[in-house]
């Protein structure tokens, strides 16, 4: 479901249910603290569109922004609000062949409608406790179950598109070691939540294979395994 706003003068709220959904909303909270933080004043900003999928919730929202900076120019810019997300880069040790393997999952997006395979991945609906959210996101898009104590923080919020968007994305990573056995059993198979439209091909690739794939995902954890864990493939 899609719904707009009319625009709405300075920072007062609009009389639309979604719209203050937003206003009151930590992922929006978070966003403005960030902007002031800088020294920006906010003069004016129009919420112009809500992206809601279930009521009571909301995913996206789209505002229009009249900042005054610290240099004392004005500038206009749009942002997108989704809050943070996660990425985390499995890291599985073979007993078998001693190789390290990873998982990735295949799916339809909506940039081209191609299929398109990265490491688990998936945004938070609020400010929450991330290490919690990757295993969740972890568990429902591969099926694996791991303990928030068993991740690794390869980084703090990283963002990747600080023109348009306010979502900051942090790296995890895991190890264990795994059998051949299993990583044919989990290879190729189905997962993802059908009833939020997310369907899910499940792929074993060795690690090498996969950072040897140009995704922003997987250049960045590359970058970030080798930092952190001092591994190099």
């Amino acid at each position: 479901m899609v719904q707009g706003t009319s625009p709405m003068p300075g920072l007062n709220a609009p009389d639309n249910e979604l719209a203050s959904m937003v206003l009151a909303s930590s992922k929006y909270q978070r966003w403005r603290n960030l902007v002031e933080s800088q020294g920006n004043k906010i003069l004016q900003h129009d919420i112009l569109s809500v992206i809601s999928r279930t009521p009571g919730t909301w995913y996206v929202a789209l505002i229009d922004c009249l900042l005054l900076t610290p240099e004392e120019n004005i500038i206009k810019r749009c942002v997108t609000i989704r809050g943070e997300s996660v990425v985390i880069v499995p890291i599985l040790q073979c007993i078998d062949d001693s190789q390290l393997y990873t998982i990735m999952v295949e799916q339809r997006c909506i940039c081209d409608g191609a299929l398109h395979i990265g490491f688990p991945a998936g945004s938070t609906d609020e400010i929450a406790n991330f290490r919690s959210m990757a295993c969740q996101e972890l568990r429902e898009e591969t099926g694996i179950e791991i303990l928030p104590e068993e991740l690794i923080e390869l980084s703090e919020g990283i963002s990747l598109n600080s023109s348009l968007s306010d979502d900051l994305i942090y790296f995890y990573a895991f190890r264990k070691d795994v059998t051949r056995t299993w990583l044919d059993s989990i290879d190729n198979s189905n997962s993802g939540i059908h009833g939020e439209g997310e369907y899910i091909k499940v792929k074993v690739l060795t690690l090498s294979d996969s950072f040897n794939m140009a995704t922003p995902s997987t250049l960045i954890g590359e970058s970030l395994v080798r930092k952190v864990l001092g591994i190099y493939i």
